[in-house]
């Protein structure tokens, strides 16, 4: 369910900016989850199937979507590339099943 969640909160955030950048303002917060809650589940998800790959690829998903377009300052994209290096590399030793299109 949590890859389903992160799918629908990326979606949310670039359809947010798309609606910024047209009309030229925004419609108070940011709608979705912080990236924060959204990683530990998927972290979770991790630990419970490290085999599944679609957990995966919505963790790098998001993580691409918060470095990217993030109001981060270089510490804390300097902690989630860390973070998310750690799980890449864990990663790329399993077998990992079901990796489909991201």
């Amino acid at each position: 369910m949590i890859v389903e969640i992160t799918r629908c909160n990326i979606w949310l955030q670039k359809n947010y900016r798309r609606y910024r950048d047209k009309f030229g303002k925004t419609m108070g917060m940011l709608p979705g989850l912080n990236y924060r809650d959204i990683y530990e589940q998927l972290y979770k998800a991790i630990l419970y199937s490290p085999e599944n790959g679609h957990v995966y690829n919505a963790l790098f998903d998001a993580f691409e979507e918060v470095y990217e377009h993030g109001d981060l300052n270089e510490q804390q994209k300097l902690k989630y590339l860390s973070e998310t290096k750690l799980i890449a590399d864990d990663c790329a030793v399993l077998e990992i099943q079901k990796q489909g299109c991201g």
